[in-house]
């Protein structure tokens, strides 16, 4: 199947402390966004809930450390669970990542 590319834009630190989480899953985020598109064909739709859970507020830098690695819990548990067989070395390292 032919290839092609998508860009996106996001801030740095975003991207590097992605970037680092996903390292130590031994996850790159090319992976991760392919794992993500084909949740979004099986579910046919976006694979984890978007909702608003609390009136908006300033978060402290810590609270948004800990909101950013909440959502990517959610997120990699969503698409973690219902892939197939060849996913399981990813499960694996996602269990290490979230047990920390």
């Amino acid at each position: 199947m032919p290839n092609t590319s998508i860009n996106i834009r996001t801030d740095i630190e975003i991207k590097k402390q992605a970037e680092a989480i996903l390292a130590e899953i031994g996850l790159n985020m090319t992976t991760l966004v392919n794992m993500l598109l084909r949740q979004v064909i099986e579910k046919r739709g976006v694979p984890f809930a978007l909702t608003i859970d609390s009136p908006i507020r300033t978060l402290s830098d810590g609270e948004i450390m800990e909101e950013r690695a909440a959502c990517l819990k959610r997120i990699t548990e969503a698409i973690s669970s219902s892939m197939d067989e060849e996913l399981v070395t990813t499960k694996y390292y996602l269990g290490m990542f979230l047990n920390m």
